[in-house]
């Protein structure tokens, strides 16, 4: 799994993740206390903003 992140102008946190892989991939995100965890299905990109 690939991944970056950046902070918007609002202050808020872009997390893009990319499964390039054949299968379903768990990722945990952690800011802080805060936890979220999400499911990529095989070769998808997934953008989770934080504010």
């Amino acid at each position: 799994m690939l991944s970056t992140a950046f902070r918007n102008p609002d202050g808020s946190l872009a997390v893009v993740l990319m499964n390039e892989g054949e299968n379903v991939r768990s990722a945990t995100l952690g800011l802080g206390d805060e936890l979220a965890e999400c499911e990529l299905p095989p070769h998808s990109i997934a953008t989770h903003v934080i504010s």
